[in-house]
């Protein structure tokens, strides 16, 4: 994975930022050479330290020497100006540095803890983000659904480092698909029924062309002239293909709505289309271009990779042609640093075809990324097909989701729940997200239902859950405390400071890995750490004032990093639950 085109900056006043500036000051005085590619990672697994670097392993090949060696030269060289929040330093078997820190680091990694807030504006550089791109005249996907909420994350923490993510909808509203849609249209459809539910309904259409398709091969033929009427602008066609766009635009809106996701651009890839042909012309002109039984090719240097079709033998356009237009215009309007497509990873291809293509014709020199994730697959872990049919709908999920949180609200509270609906969409869009941004981006995964409403595993009511009851605790205290120095701490409560000092860590992980999935799992080892201290010390009625003080800071600063980190995956939470 690319590392991001950003410096990462890192805690002030914080021992592992100080212990991160002595081994590389270390390093340097010892041989000669600054590194700072090496890795400083926060461990919470006691065998291992509290912090642990590998930077004897980026010293081996420089200096020569064995990663062992080097370990133990730096171990020898930091011990004779250990600082006072270091208790010792041991060296693992395979030359990892292991650093321990003392009662009094902690007291001074909590007394320095902060808020987490959106960094300062250090970066002007502008960051194009592809996401969502559902299909005009088919309802919204589960897969779009993740590319979706991935997407919004993804951009919502671009703008926690100040960076301007440009939030882009490329609407799939062009294509051959359209001239099935129109044949069905005008073969089998009836207004009235289509204007009572135009997405359903146009839905069906397109499901009973295949079938009918599979028996009748003319119907294809029929469809490529329907597409190229379109194209070269038939008055009836583009009235009927009009009424479709408008029509899954305010469904696509009524779910971004319900989500709380915008676009900064919603561009369909039929904007593009006066562009293509004299991009095709360009190609003749320029050589780039072959013919191949009719159709326009470009052959790619990797072997591997099949020959890039740029235009079919009836002269229709492919998506790949349309990205490629569409990659230079974005380039030249906005001039980001790097775009990213958030796309399936079904689509691989593609996006290694549009990097070979983009070599070769040099469309733009601003570098691009496919942020690939993982197939949502059925319950009976089968892919989706709107070929078929035999798919579930973005707003299938959405509706049973608000549906069961709407029945544990009411069984909870034994009352009607009519006048909080928001409540209820705020809660139920949070239970979908998390559910969606705690797997690994790459991962496939289905949908559950029992395990996004669990109240124990890594789960939005878990994380919300918690968060409620630090407000309840803290409502009984009558205070937000600041921290006092004390010698009280248990490990319990160090494990916590530990926790809470690892946020931006997870954030930055995250956005080197472009996968959210280690915010979620920070945030519910951090509710995992803070139940555990609950459960394990009194807090309220601790009568050592002292320690009492201390953890009422440690638990507020916890609800806050539950909070913001939470807002990152665009996620909202309640004070009560």
């Amino acid at each position: 994975m690319p590392k991001p085109s950003f410096q990462i900056s890192s805690f002030s006043k914080h021992p592992r930022q100080q212990l991160y500036k002595l081994v590389q000051q270390t390093g340097e005085t010892l041989y000669g050479i600054l590194v700072s590619d090496f890795e400083f990672e926060s461990k919470q697994i006691d065998s291992f330290g509290d912090y642990s670097t590998n930077i004897a392993f980026v010293y081996a090949p420089l200096v020569k020497k064995s990663p062992q060696v080097i370990a133990q030269e730096l171990q020898t060289a930091l011990e004779k100006n250990i600082p006072a929040s270091i208790a010792h330093i041991e060296i693992a078997a395979n030359g990892f540095l292991n650093f321990f820190i003392t009662l009094h680091g902690w007291n001074l990694i909590a007394k320095n803890l902060s808020y987490p807030k959106p960094r300062k504006k250090f970066f002007r550089e502008k960051i194009i983000i592809e996401f969502s791109s559902p299909n005009i005249a088919k309802p919204m996907s589960v897969g779009h659904l993740r590319a979706t909420i991935l997407g919004d994350a993804l951009a919502k923490t671009y703008t926690h480092y100040g960076l301007k993510p440009v939030t882009w909808n490329h609407l799939g509203d062009w294509g051959t698909q359209f001239g099935k849609l129109l044949v069905a249209y005008k073969r089998w459809g009836d207004q009235k029924t289509i204007e009572k539910d135009p997405i359903t309904e146009l839905q069906k259409l397109y499901v009973e062309f295949h079938q009918k398709a599979d028996k009748d091969a003319s119907l294809e033929d029929e469809a490529r002239k329907e597409f190229h009427k379109l194209e070269t602008g038939d008055h009836q066609n583009r009235h009927i293909w009009r009424y479709i766009v408008d029509q899954s635009l305010k469904e696509f809106n009524r779910i971004y709505g319900m989500l709380r996701v915008t676009f900064d651009y919603i561009i369909g890839e039929s904007f593009y289309e006066s562009r293509l042909q004299p991009f095709i012309a360009w190609l003749k002109k320029k050589n780039i271009v072959q013919e191949s039984q009719g159709a326009l090719v470009i052959p790619l240097p990797d072997p591997s990779l099949p020959p890039a079709l740029i235009q079919k033998s009836d002269g229709a356009t492919l998506y790949l042609t349309r990205d490629l237009v569409s990659l230079k215009y974005r380039a030249q309007k906005i001039k980001p640093s790097r775009i990213l497509y958030i796309v399936g990873n079904e689509q691989a291809l593609h996006f290694q075809q549009l990097q070979e293509v983009n070599r070769i014709i040099h469309a733009t020199s601003v570098p691009f990324e496919h942020i690939a994730f993982g197939l949502v697959l059925n319950a009976l872990g089968k892919k989706f097909s709107t070929r078929t049919g035999d798919i579930i709908t973005a707003d299938e999920v959405l509706d049973q989701v608000t549906t069961r949180t709407r029945e544990i609200q009411s069984k909870k509270t034994g009352q009607s729940l009519d006048n909080q609906e928001v409540i209820i969409n705020t809660l139920a869009t949070g239970v979908i997200k998390y559910g969606i941004l705690k797997s690994n981006r790459m991962s496939t995964i289905s949908f559950d239902f029992d395990s996004l409403f669990s109240l124990s595993g890594n789960s939005f009511p878990y994380l919300q859950y918690t968060y409620a009851r630090i407000q309840s605790i803290l409502k009984k205290a009558s205070r937000r405390a600041s921290f006092t120095q004390t010698e009280k701490l248990t490990p319990a409560d160090t494990k916590l400071i530990h926790a809470i000092s690892n946020f931006e860590h997870a954030v930055d992980t995250s956005i080197r890995a472009r996968s959210l999935h280690h915010i979620t799992d920070y945030l519910f080892a951090l509710a995992n750490t803070l139940n555990t201290l609950y459960e394990q010390s009194p807090i309220l009625t601790d009568q050592n004032k002292k320690t009492k003080v201390a953890r009422l800071y440690l638990i507020n600063h916890t609800a806050h990093v539950i909070q913001y980190g939470l807002s990152l995956l665009g996620i909202e939470v309640q004070e009560k639950m």
